[in-house]
């Protein structure tokens, strides 16, 4: 309930019938692409008045051949499938390079085409089949989100290219984990690979698996936010009390942070090796340069236009002669061009000193080495041994960004605007190597970072709520990041610093009010990009009616809804900027309330164009089907048909006999008799039950045994045709079949005598093959149902309510800027464990539950009873878990010792660290707060 008061919706899982369904994807067989048709639209059907129930996630298809890690293979038309979407695949590759036979290209050329158009093609056979599967559900549901979630290091593979992987999707979603479950760096790796080849501005999202500390969710969170991703999820367990405050924060800032693209500064040209890229990626952040990625089609696009630094590696020409010339276009327009050793000498740039070569770059990127050390110590070690020295050497002769950091254990993931930039900082002061354990990399130590900021940037600390304090030093303008809280920060930079806000209400509708709202500086001038914003729309009696976080600037408006009040009620729009801490408010008037008058237009389940269309413009016969039992109802089905010939189409009445219905065993290599079967439904109006059958015998024979097979989901009869159903389930047995699909169905009170209701019907009984269901209680229903849909056609929907002439927009300024509540202060902090004085009372001991230092204070230099000032010591060399264990301390006059806690708080189970599977108690250790 919580996430649906934050305005978030549901998009469950669709219905599987195999074991790991997700992983025997149906493709290329029209057969399976029908029953998936089939299987959706019954899916969405019965919800689609689900309030709420918003797309479908349809699990992890991420290669078209089948994929079996953890299951015996449980479907038998898998090989099948891949061997015609090879053809497939042949036949649109063939095609695709033909257009470039008299090009002229040279022979490094078309091998790098080839290459690109190898990936295209075997990432469209999925996306391809998803076109089939969603063709009735997005007609029964429009503006369904549709989810495939693609594990992030797949993404840029030749089954996975994001160019085309997520084409007849409406949002590309991954999820970020390795075999031993640490993301390595997968906030600024899966971000950029989800971006690239995105024309049409699809919603990007990943799902992170993550340990219950917060030093991993808040890496990965505001990283990720800082690379422009759209959404993200990551995983908890509920007795961490962070994570609520964590949420908050996103809720608070999240629109505005997706209404803002990642700050343009290095691009990374993606070719042929997602492991290289996400190294690349790596070392790009530790540079403190977060890049992105650009495909070939994003640079005929144009992209490179806003990029400053384009990075190549590994090229030994480009794709075509067009991409050729944008990247020297880039260079000539001033544009820092870098290569790695192994690219061509004949490709433009300044070459890097490296290459990022199987040195550097690991096949397995995902799969970690024991303790999965791999992603971290191996990125590691090689960064600041090799890599780090010649890629600042690279960096320091580019132009450079207008906020950046001198100290290489703060992260930067910046978003920006036309004139401001959010920038996350991160901190990533790494736990020593010689703390072993694979749970090491998952925290850091905490410390106070540093920020530079050029000239002319304003800065205001986003968590705090306050203006952050900037020293000009010989070094350039600096800002203290103080990470012994919270292991990040949000800063806004802006160029013309926020000192008013206004806003400005247009009635659009009778229910609908136009929202935009905008900081201004001094001179009153608005700042052109979106801001965050609190609106909230109150009652007479003050509730609260309406409140959304949102985004608004001069060119971003929100719609707030209106309600209709009686009498001289007014209402109130409260607007409150989350920056400076201005608020307006203005007087709103109801809507008018109106007279509810009863409908006149028949009603029609799933509208009027699907069955005009249905009469009209379908091909293929339909069959007007009655039970037994309905005789009464015959001539009305009678004068439907004639309508339907009249209309164009063939139509029969048929009075079905269940004992006519030939049963369809559903095995996965068909026997004569199933073919049979087959064929007569294909040529006439015949019947057939399907019958489910197990998909594996464990026998020699595996798939061929005609006792295995598979099931279908919905009902179990087939019917090769168009098809119109009439009455109730309780009077027709094919209905009966149905019902648990259907939006409506007669009750004792509705439809009224003589009344009726018509259903649109997507792929009830074969896929692609629709239907109409008139739901009536009687004949004189039926006869009203029919007479309705001669009229059909000639239907339009009632215009909408306009407003008078006139109507103009209110401006209103807010008030004097007030303190806005810190989003750090008593929601972010370090669990203390145990707290104690010495003997003598002149020091404090404490333990918290970090990878960082404890504190000690005393009288003569610390935080002790009277003191004001405290020291810090050295980190810890001993740690496990997450718990401190072992730390050098240091007294006041300088000489360090080791103490232990009289008293035992904690007890944590056994790890790689601490293999012992006994408790133990825990250790403090002066240090500093």
């Amino acid at each position: 309930m919580a996430l649906a008061a934050m305005g978030m919706r549901a998009a469950p899982p669709y219905p599987t019938i195999l074991p790991a369904e997700d992983q025997n994807p149906k493709h290329t067989l029209p057969e399976d692409l029908a029953r998936m048709r089939r299987r959706m639209a019954l899916y969405v059907q019965p919800r689609a008045d689900l309030p709420g129930f918003d797309g479908i996630s349809i699990g992890w298809f991420a290669t078209r051949r089948g994929f079996w890690e953890y299951t015996p293979r449980m479907d038998g038309h898998q090989k099948r499938r891949n061997e015609e979407s090879q053809k497939w695949v042949t036949a649109r590759l063939d095609e695709a390079m033909a257009k470039y036979k008299d090009a002229g290209l040279t022979k490094a050329q078309r091998e790098s085409l080839w290459r690109w158009m190898n990936w295209r093609t075997y990432s469209s056979v999925l996306p391809h089949a998803f076109g089939y599967w969603f063709a009735d559900a997005l007609r029964i549901r429009p503006g369904l989100t549709l989810h495939n979630t693609k594990p992030t290091f797949w993404l840029g593979g030749w089954e996975s290219f994001p160019s085309t992987a997520y084409s007849n999707l409406t949002h590309r979603d991954a999820i970020d984990y390795t075999d031993y479950c640490i993301p390595p760096w997968g906030n600024f790796r899966a971000p950029a690979f989800l971006a690239m080849g995105n024309p049409e501005g699809q919603k990007t999202c990943c799902a992170y698996f993550t340990h219950n500390w917060r030093s991993e969710h808040v890496a990965t969170a505001f990283g990720a936010a800082g690379r422009g991703l759209d959404g993200f999820a990551l995983s908890f367990q509920e007795d961490n009390r962070q994570a609520e405050a964590l949420l908050r924060l996103f809720e608070r800032f999240g629109s505005w942070f997706t209404a803002l693209d990642p700050l343009p500064d290095v691009a990374v040209y993606f070719n042929d090796n997602r492991n290289r890229a996400s190294v690349i990626l790596h070392d790009l952040a530790r540079m403190r340069r977060p890049g992105m990625v650009v495909s070939p089609e994003d640079v005929l696009a144009g992209a490179l236009s806003k990029y400053k630094v384009l990075l190549l590696a590994g090229l030994d020409s480009f794709e075509l002669p067009k991409i050729a010339e944008a990247v020297r276009a880039f260079e000539a327009r001033g544009g820092v061009i870098i290569k790695d050793d192994a690219c061509n000498a004949d490709l433009p740039g300044r070459k890097l000193g490296f290459a990022y070569d199987k040195t550097h770059v690991h096949g397995g990127w995902g799969l970690g080495s024991p303790k999965g050390e791999w992603e971290f110590a191996h990125l590691w070690k090689n960064f600041k041994e090799t890599r780090e020295k010649f890629l600042v050497e690279a960096f320091a002769r580019t132009p450079g960004i207008p906020v950046t950091t001198p100290d290489a254990s703060v992260i930067l993931s910046p978003l920006a605007g036309k004139d401001s930039i959010v920038c996350f900082v991160l901190n990533k002061t790494e736990v020593p190597f010689e703390i072993e354990g694979r749970w090491r990399q998952a925290h850091v130590l905490p410390r106070i970072g540093e920020l530079r900021v050029d000239k002319g940037w304003h800065v205001h600390d986003l968590l705090t709520s306050k203006a952050a304090p900037v020293a000009d030093t010989t070094q350039g303008r600096r800002v203290a990041v103080d990470f012994t809280r919270l292991e990040g920060a949000v800063y806004l930079l802006t160029r013309r610093k926020p000192e008013a806000m206004a806003i400005r209400a247009e009635r659009t509708a009778p229910h609908t009010l136009r929202l935009t709202a905008w900081l201004a500086d001094a001179g009153d001038r608005p700042l052109a990009d979106p801001m965050p914003f609190e609106v909230a729309l109150r009652g007479p009696d003050g509730a609260t009616l309406f409140h959304k976080f949102a985004a608004l600037g001069p060119e971003s408006a929100l719609d707030v809804p209106v309600p209709a009040l009686s009498g001289k009620a007014r209402l109130e729009l409260c607007v409150r900027d989350l920056v400076i801490g201005s608020t307006a408010t203005q007087a709103v008037t109801p809507a008018a309330p109106a007279v509810v008058t009863a409908r006149a237009a028949a009603d029609l389940i799933g509208g009027a164009g699907p069955v005009a269309a249905f009469l009209s413009q379908r091909k293929g016969p339909v069959t007007v089907v009655l039970d037994e039992q309905q005789d009464a109802l015959r001539p009305a089905a009678e004068r439907l048909a004639a309508l339907l010939k009249k209309c164009g189409r063939k139509a029969r009445v048929l009075t079905w006999d269940p004992a006519d219905i030939r049963p369809l065993r559903l095995r996965w290599h068909l026997l004569k008799e199933n073919l049979d079967v087959i064929e007569g439904l294909k040529a006439g109006p015949a019947f057939a039950w399907r019958v489910g059958l197990q998909p594996w015998v464990a026998e020699k024979h595996g798939f061929e045994d005609p006792r295995c097979g598979y099931d279908e989901y919905g009902p179990r009869l087939r019917h090769d045709a168009d098809v119109v159903l009439f009455g109730a389930p309780s009077d027709h047995r094919a209905l009966a079949d149905l019902k648990p699909y259907l939006r409506r169905v007669p009750t004792d009170s509705h439809p009224a005598p003589g009344g009726f209701f018509i259903h649109y019907l997507w792929s009830p009984f074969r896929g692609g093959c629709d239907g109409l269901y008139v739901g009536c209680r009687d004949a004189a229903g039926a006869e009203a149902a029919v007479a309705c849909l001669a009229t059909v056609p000639s239907s339009s929907p009632a215009p909408m309510p306009t407003l008078k002439p006139g109507t103009k927009p209110v401006i209103t300024r807010g008030g004097a800027p007030a303190p806005l509540k810190s989003m750090v202060e008593g929601k972010f902090g370090t669990p203390v464990l145990d707290i104690a004085f010495s003997p003598d009372g002149s020091r404090l001991f404490v333990t918290t539950a970090s990878y960082g230092r404890s504190a000690m204070g005393s009288p003569t230099g610390g935080i002790g009873r009277g003191g004001t000032s405290c020291l810090w010591t050295t980190p810890p060399y001993g740690s496990a878990c997450g718990m401190p264990t072992i730390y050098i301390a240091s007294t006041a006059d300088g000489s360090t010792r080791r103490r232990r806690s009289r008293r035992t708080t904690f007890r944590g189970p056994a790890t790689a660290a601490d293999p012992s599977s006994r408790p133990r108690p825990a250790w403090t250790a002066a240090g500093r707060a």
